[in-house]
């Protein structure tokens, strides 16, 4: 069974490209372009992973973050936040376990998807994979 990735976007063309490369990975993407829309998404489907960008509106970002982390469930899946630099210690705060700056998206995001779905699939905890 392939894994259920989250990707929460508020910009279209974004959303597209992520579940592109999501898919390429071969996980099944679940899209969502704001913040209620990517709760409900996360909770009735259970994701494996979510993959949150924030922008510089913060329009889907650091609170969907925490909250999902605050969920009892959400304490044991794969959070991934891509952004601006200046935003990583505020992302990894919210309770986000891995950080890729958005001008390294494409080459880092697929290599932690990628990581997270090999970790998946040994049974290795997805806290094992690192984004450099």
């Amino acid at each position: 069974m392939s894994a259920l990735i989250l990707i929460a976007a508020s910009d279209p063309q974004r959303l597209v490209r992520l579940r592109k490369l999501v898919e390429s990975q071969g996980a099944v993407a679940l899209p969502a372009s704001d913040p209620v829309e990517a709760m409900t998404v996360y909770v009735r489907r259970e994701p494996d992973m979510s993959l949150i960008h924030i922008d510089s509106r913060h329009d889907i970002g650091l609170d969907l973050c925490r909250d999902m982390k605050r969920l009892r469930t959400g304490r044991h899946r794969a959070l991934l936040v891509v952004g601006a630099r200046e935003n990583r210690a505020a992302a990894f705060a919210a309770g986000c376990d891995a950080f890729v700056a958005r001008h390294q998206e494409e080459r880092q995001l697929a290599l932690a998807i990628h990581r997270f779905l090999n970790a998946n699939r040994s049974g290795r905890s997805y806290a094992a994979i690192e984004v450099a």
